[in-house]
């Protein structure tokens, strides 16, 4: 009984200094806030008994759902911080007061995205219903969720120095205790003792209850499904960003990793694998018909082809380490998920939507309609009599969109699409890129490190070649750019791309020009197919 008591009291003593330490904090905080800086509005011009008043909100500090009862408790109600209630609070005493315009001066680091989104609604909605102007100030700092906030401005001002911007979300830390033990002797004296550890039995119905139990490591399937609801809600934000502020959007940053789309890829060789790695060939991923080992790896059963249909073929294994080498690989299939995975459509909806509509290509798509299977131009390669057809089964429907092959157009199709590359990414008003993006696009983006000729390994698609046939050039973002004259007299800067069936283009901004041409012939840089591609070049440039 006597050590019940003992430590009974120990307890008592513990917890009664922990309560008048927060009450001594509270009326400190209580104290210094008395003054809180989030104050109601005062006027720039006017008073309140004005008709013609324009009103001035101070607001600071975090954004945060709503301050907790335990802040109230202490006496800390009064803290510097933004919610929801408090500026719906000051706009409908706003409301009464019939101002002709709003200024918000805002000092905050950001915070909930919850909060913060209610509270763009907040202003946005207060600026349509009052028709009146609506301007943000910050002195010090407008980031993350109150540059969030700040989007429902007419416009926004800053001090020189000032920390804006930083537009992107932070997901939910997730911690586990990784083989939790307890402890014999802590903070309360003796304590229960366990010697195989703490264990937790949860009982859980429905898809991701558990989904943050600390006492457990995540799957990879939470990791992804966390993952993708933070990149839902940061491609809301740069939506947001991008039609506010009338500007391009930019939903993906070159440096992103791989990892941050597809958490089941932050192992030690893939971890970094940027976008921009895949857009240049430089991410270490190849492709089995210039790479033996891949192709051996294929032959085993070991891995998918690219050519199956299957996107199981992006498990690839890398060749080299990301960014120290360059060869021709399946970058652009990467890229083509990444789209569908920021964008939340399939390839096909998105491109049709973003590209094909807009530019009135009506005969560009993955899918083919039975109708138009007749329309399909043969593919063949030579024998010793001259050329021989080869079957292609392609079906109605693809199961996976391949951002590197499988896309099927018309020449008119595809020389609509140079000219608005030509066009410096417009044609007839319609804007896909802006200039500024498209001459960025064009820039090395690798570096020095050197493009080398690609030996096959698989010879009946494709022979031994050299994309610059002994010239200097280097890939941008999607473009193979001469950085020299080309033998033929392909200016330097000449943006261009090559396709399996010996297709050929390039655009000459130079010359204001662009050429195609398609032969439908197997395999790829086929010498007597090079040879015409030459003679063409050569035509147009004497």
């Amino acid at each position: 009984m006597t050590h019940f008591f003992n430590a009974f009291t120990k307890i008592l003593g513990f917890l009664t200094a922990i309560l008048i330490f927060i009450i001594i904090i509270g009326l400190i905080i209580s104290f210094i806030n008395r003054t809180n800086n989030n104050s109601s509005f005062t006027y720039l011009r006017g008073d309140s008994t004005s008709t013609n008043k324009i009103a001035v909100l101070n607001i600071n500090g975090p954004i945060i759902s709503e301050p907790a009862n335990f802040y109230r408790f202490a006496g800390m109600g009064n803290f510097d911080a933004i919610y929801p209630t408090l500026i719906e609070s000051y706009l409908t005493d706003l409301q009464k007061e019939k101002v002709l315009g709003l200024i918000v001066s805002i000092n905050s680091p950001g915070g909930s995205v919850s909060a913060s989104h209610t509270i763009y609604n907040l202003f946005n909605q207060f600026k349509i219903k009052n028709n009146i102007p609506l301007y943000f100030y910050s002195t010090d700092m407008l980031t993350s969720g109150a540059y969030w906030v700040s989007l429902s401005a007419n416009k926004i001002f800053t001090n020189y120095g000032a920390l804006i911007g930083s537009i992107g979300v932070k997901g939910p830390d997730w911690i586990y205790y990784n083989s939790p033990t307890s402890l014999s002797t802590g903070l309360l004296g003796n304590a229960v003792e366990s010697p195989k550890g703490i264990e937790l039995f949860s009982n859980t119905a429905g898809i991701s209850k558990d989904i943050l139990n600390p006492f457990r490591q995540p799957s990879k399937k939470e990791i992804s499904q966390l993952q993708n609801m933070v990149n839902n809600i940061y491609n809301d934000f740069v939506n947001l960003v991008s039609s506010n502020r009338k500007i391009e959007k930019n939903v993906v940053d070159l440096d992103f990793p791989l990892k941050d789309f597809y958490p089941s890829y932050n192992t030690e060789d893939k971890k970094n694998i940027t976008i921009r790695h895949l857009l240049t060939h430089t991410s270490g991923y190849g492709y089995e018909i210039w790479n033996k080992n891949i192709a051996k790896l294929i032959e085993l059963g070991e891995l998918t082809s690219a050519f199956q249909g299957d996107s199981k073929f992006l498990d690839s294994p890398l060749i080299f380490d990301p960014g120290s080498s360059w060869e021709y690989g399946i970058g652009i299939d990467w890229l083509g998920a990444l789209v569908e995975k920021v964008s939340d459509l399939n390839l096909q909806d998105y491109m049709t939507k973003n590209i094909f509509n807009p530019l009135g290509m009506v005969d560009t798509s993955y899918d083919i309609s039975p109708e138009n299977i007749e329309r399909l131009v043969s593919v063949h390669n030579r024998d010793g009599s001259g050329y021989r057809e080869l079957p292609f089964d392609i079906p109605e429907r693809s199961d996976f969109y391949s951002g590197g092959g499988n896309l099927i157009c018309t020449l008119s199709d595809y020389s609509t699409f140079l000219q608005m590359i030509l066009n410096n990414g417009t044609l007839n008003g319609r804007v896909i890129l802006k200039n500024e993006s498209l001459e960025f696009m064009a820039q090395n983006h690798m570096g020095n490190i050197p493009i080398r000729s690609m030996e096959t390994s698989v010879p009946f698609l494709s022979n031994d070649f050299d994309f610059f046939q002994g010239k200097k050039g280097f890939w941008g973002l999607g473009f193979l750019v001469y950085g020299e004259e080309a033998v033929t007299g392909k200016p330097k800067g000449s943006l261009c791309s090559y396709g399996l069936f010996n297709s050929f283009c390039w655009v000459d901004h130079k010359n204001d020009l662009a050429g195609l041409i398609i032969m439908q012939l197997l395999p790829f840089f086929d010498k007597k197919a090079i040879k015409t591609l030459k003679a063409f070049e050569e035509y147009i440039y004497k």
